[in-house]
């Protein structure tokens, strides 16, 4: 009997670094460390549902840049079934910088976020998290201090969920800002 287990990673480094070689089914920087980001764009990769552990720490999005969808660049893309565990919303941040958004879900995808904070997103649509007609659960997760600005029409400061589904279970979203809709 064929019994399909989820691919694994475990976050070892807080440096906002890119994984050297997709689809190895390894998510490996170039020091050998795997990072959020280099877990994440490893995940895309490949076909089938992943898991992410991602230890107490601060991880913080540096790599500047917009217009492209893959996560080599500012926010963090989802492209396919993915599950964020942190240890806590206390203790695990993910920080935007202030440099772009921090996730943006694709259509039909199911990203689930536990035991996160999620911070200094800046965007001028969904600056915490964006889902873009996929399903989104997040449980004891934080939302707070993201900013939607810079257009006549920014809104979504913490949220925005555009044609999707999402579940929200022990979730706190406070101090966002934007300058139209949805703070």
């Amino acid at each position: 009997e064929f019994v399909n287990v989820a691919a694994t990673f475990f976050v070892t480094t807080t440096q906002d670094t890119f994984d050297i070689r997709l689809a190895d089914d390894r998510a490996d920087d170039s020091s050998g460390n795997v990072s959020l980001r280099s877990a994440i764009q490893e995940t895309n990769a490949f076909v089938g549902a992943a898991i992410i552990a991602l230890p107490a720490g601060t991880y913080q999005l540096t790599r500047t840049g917009t217009g492209e969808d893959f996560a080599s660049f500012g926010d963090l893309d989802i492209r396919d079934n993915l599950t964020i565990i942190g240890a806590g919303a206390d203790s695990t941040i993910i920080d935007g910088g202030a440099i772009d958004r921090i996730f943006h879900v694709a259509p039909s995808v199911t990203l689930t976020l536990t035991g996160v904070t999620l911070q200094n997103g800046a965007s001028t649509f969904g600056a915490g998290l964006y889902n873009e007609g996929g399903n989104v659960i997040l449980r004891d997760v934080v939302i707070a201090g993201n900013n939607a600005s810079g257009a006549i029409n920014a809104h979504g400061g913490g949220i925005v969920n555009d044609r999707g589904s999402m579940l929200l279970e022990r979730v706190s979203i406070r101090d966002n800002i934007a300058e139209l809709d949805g703070g």
